[in-house]
């Protein structure tokens, strides 16, 4: 018993000490979207009598699901501490260890502990959810109140569990706009695939019951909290043509995996089109070869479900998270490719169903528990590498002491300043960045303002988008003509 206590211990710890690795070694968030979080906590901490609902002293987007901003603020008011420490550490650890926590629960219930240990670990370690959960943002935040729901809906107690499930979804829908729609549409699908599976067992009636329940409360709160509170923060609201493009989409991926039956060979077919984003974005140059090891990872894991045994119930969880994601990758790459930029977001749920397809294997497979581990390393090799060292894509979420030095110049900089996106996330609303005049600049034209720049602008390029860069050969255009007015070997302020 110790040592299974020990096991999990050790499982626990490198998951949340991979994840603190930025924090650590740089000191300094590795995110852009932390930013405006931590200024509205900030902004709430220096006025107690601020209310989440203010929209005009909030700015009427990221307050509209408060959740991870007010356990910020709270931590503060109880602890005395900076908020910055819960969304750096503290949080972090803290979501980290849940996540942990909810992938050994989950895949010890069908495998054994060794199985277990792994699938936990390398549920933790796969670099896009490694990247992703290094800071507390809204939609991390929401992770692990998924996860808790999805363990009462596991454990199926009908009625006495409703006021929990109930609990549980208030606080998921005020937390990010995004995760309540794929575990509803997870939980419809998973009714859906034990219809449809192949060998699967028989669907009893009140497992059908509890867990339509669960997703029907969920998807209420959703839709209440919308209409009388979120809606007009959404930046995407689907019309009448999007919903077509979703229905028809949707019709085809379920329509196909009902006409196989959840064929293990033929439904495995789900995953073509997270496969084809990763090669298409990786051959136009949209990312490097780290992030294509990210969809790659996650991809890899789901296909051992080829060997996953016949008749167990849990064998269709992994194709109920596969449903709703590949409906939604289509839609984004077919039906509104504008969302491109985004599309990971929808992709990294692909991250959840590992914490179930390793544990469905053959329990006596060591060479299964190898390719497991040759993953694991593969994972937090890239994972540290991106985590401490950057590349051509995680630059953009790297935040150094000396560049944060904007924050210190911004109350002697004029209202308007030319810089890219990164400066942007940095400064918020105290100065008004615009990315285009930097570009314009860097191409020799005329600015409109002090042009604020940083040594991985030439390193790696201007960022106009997550997905739009301008490669920056030198700064000869920009010195010629032009006054320095700061710099610290780093970043560089010119007029």
């Amino acid at each position: 018993m110790l040592s299974k206590k020990l096991l999990v211990a050790v499982v626990v710890a490198v998951a949340a000490l991979v994840r603190l690795l930025p924090a650590v070694a740089a000191g300094h968030y590795f995110s852009t979207d932390v930013w405006p979080l931590i200024k509205t906590a900030y902004r709430m901490i220096e006025k107690p009598d601020l209310r989440f609902w203010n929209h005009t002293e909030l700015g009427g987007y990221h307050n509209r699901w408060p959740a991870s901003i007010i356990s910020g603020v709270i931590y503060s008011e109880l602890t005395s501490l900076d908020a910055a420490v819960f969304f750096r550490y503290a949080g972090v650890v803290a979501v980290s260890t849940c996540l942990t926590l909810f992938a050994y629960a989950v895949a010890s219930r069908v495998s054994s502990v060794r199985r277990a240990s792994i699938c936990s670990l390398v549920f933790s370690a796969t670099p896009s959810f490694v990247v992703f959960t290094t800071t507390i943002l809204k939609e991390v935040y929401s992770y692990p109140i998924a996860a808790a729901l999805v363990l009462v809906t596991i454990r199926r107690p009908h009625g006495r569990a409703l006021p929990a499930a109930l609990a549980l979804s208030i606080a998921l829908v005020t937390s990010h706009p995004l995760t309540p729609v794929i575990l509803a549409s997870a939980m419809a699908s998973y009714l859906f695939t034990r219809l449809f599976g192949e060998n699967s067992p028989r669907l009893r009636r009140e497992e059908a019951l509890w867990v339509g329940a669960t997703s029907a409360v969920l998807a209420a709160v959703y839709a209440v909290y919308a209409a009388f509170y979120s809606w007009e923060g959404l930046k995407l609201k689907l019309g009448i043509h999007d919903l077509v493009a979703l229905v028809a989409i949707a019709t085809a991926v379920y329509g196909w995996y009902a006409l196989n039956r959840g064929g293990r060979v033929r439904s495995s077919l789900l995953l073509a089109p997270v496969a084809l984003a990763a090669t298409i974005l990786s051959s136009v140059h949209l990312v490097d070869t780290s992030i294509a090891l990210y969809a790659l990872v996650p991809g890899f894991m789901l296909l051992a479900l080829l060997l996953k045994r016949s008749g167990v119930p849990w064998s269709v969880v992994p194709n109920s998270i596969l449903l709703p994601i590949t409906t939604a990758a289509l839609y984004v790459f077919l039906a509104q490719p504008a969302l491109v930029p985004i599309a990971h977001r929808v992709l990294n749920y692909v991250v959840w169903a590992v914490a179930i397809a390793p544990a469905l294997l053959k329990p006596d497979s060591k060479l299964i528990d190898l390719l497991q581990l040759a993953v694991l390393i593969a994972g937090m090799g890239v994972s540290t590498s991106a985590l401490l060292f950057g590349d051509s894509t995680t630059y953009y979420w790297v935040y150094r002491e000396a560049e944060l030095d904007v924050l210190r110049l911004a109350p002697l900089l004029p209202a308007k300043i030319c810089g890219d996106a990164k400066i942007q996330y940095i400064l918020g609303s105290e100065v008004e960045v615009s990315a285009v005049c930097g570009f314009e600049a860097l191409r020799g034209s005329r600015r409109g303002g002090p042009l604020v720049l940083y040594v991985d602008n030439l390193r790696y390029g201007y960022v106009l988008s997550p997905v739009d860069r301008y490669s920056v050969r030198s700064f000869d255009t920009v010195k010629s003509g032009l006054n320095l007015l700061y710099s610290n070997l780093y970043l560089l302020v010119w007029e």
